[in-house]
């Protein structure tokens, strides 16, 4: 019974794992996703803010603009940026660990689900930066895009 819980505890710590890789790949394609569309918004409204040539206009509204267009970027950047995970172990490097703590072989199980909860936990704190590095520069095109959409309508005026 002590056999079929330890089984099912690895398995679960692996799964976890798996998921948390497959939610990263989710983060980065999301953040490259996120780059391209503050590029373009921008490069096109921030064009037409510009369009005539009497000088920076609504100054606090442009700088808010800069800004968050700014912040999304840095934000954006970071969430790409690369890091190391663990999503798995050398099957030498538990045996290693277990001999040098003089684990008994019917253990090696329970000592390979708490290495995997361990890694679990560390990639789990660092991709939930990178989720709010995400939301963070969402709300940041968001009032990029309001800005520059807002410069550009008083300018046509």
């Amino acid at each position: 019974m002590e056999r079929q819980r330890e089984g099912l505890a690895y398995e679960m710590a692996v799964r976890a794992i798996d998921e948390q890789r497959s939610s990263l790949d989710t983060v980065g394609t999301k953040a490259g996703l996120l780059l391209a569309a503050l590029g373009l918004t921008s490069s096109s409204l921030a064009h037409f803010a510009f369009d005539k040539a009497s000088g920076l206009p609504l100054p606090p509204l442009s700088l808010l603009g800069g800004l968050a267009a700014s912040w999304a970027a840095a934000a954006l950047l970071a969430a790409c940026w690369p890091r190391r995970f663990l999503f798995a172990f050398k099957s030498t490097d538990v045996l290693d660990r277990a001999g040098h703590f003089a684990v008994p072989d019917e253990q090696l199980m329970s000592v390979s689900t708490r290495l995997l909860r361990g890694a679990f936990e560390k990639n789990d704190a660092t991709i939930r930066k990178l989720y709010r590095l995400l939301h963070g520069a969402i709300v940041a095109i968001a009032v990029n895009t309001v800005t520059w959409t807002l410069v550009a309508l008083f300018r046509k005026r």
